[in-house]
């Protein structure tokens, strides 16, 4: 097996535990937010939305864009996709951290509350996968630039002909 079918495998391996990952924290975060748990009410310090609203908003951003993960046809737009999504998320934990130093972070919703997991190792696990996310999605973006196989990005999802501008 050459060394392109390695990559090849390894990326579509980090995609599909990507797409994994966005629907376990995604499904958490909405469920959570129909719960009865009085942070759901406070204010985020960071966006200035309800705990509820944001992760109705959040829960939902990551559900549509595993969809699109996995409907895409182009390596690079499902990794630049990707990338961009766990920017944010190491941002927000960054800003949440700078803002209050250790923080109830709504990231996985209140798993904690259901699991007997403690908050800090809810962050602490939350942080590791916006990282590796963004690791991996920025690493296979860079492989799959010098891949041949980087071509289909020239195309949309079912469509024969070349996308526009392409």
């Amino acid at each position: 097996m050459s060394s392109n079918e390695y990559a090849g495998r390894f990326n579509r391996l980090f995609t599909w535990s990507a797409i994994g990952i966005l629907i376990v924290t995604g499904i958490a975060k909405l469920v959570s937010a129909f719960g009865s748990v009085e942070l759901l009410k406070s204010v985020d310090p960071i966006l200035g939305l309800s705990n509820r609203t944001l992760l109705l908003l959040v829960g939902t951003g990551e559900l549509i864009v595993a969809a699109l993960i996995a409907r895409l046809r182009g390596p690079r737009v499902k990794l630049g996709l990707l990338a961009w999504l766990s920017l944010q998320f190491v941002v927000y934990h960054a800003a949440m951290q700078r803002v209050d130093g250790f923080h109830t972070c709504p990231c996985l919703g209140y798993i904690y509350n259901w699991t007997g997991i403690t908050n800090e190792a809810v962050n602490t696990i939350t942080q590791a996968l916006a990282w590796y996310l963004l690791i991996g999605a920025a690493y296979f973006w860079r492989q799959s630039k010098s891949s041949p196989a980087h071509e289909a990005d020239k195309t949309w999802p079912g469509a024969d002909s070349p996308a526009p501008g392409g």
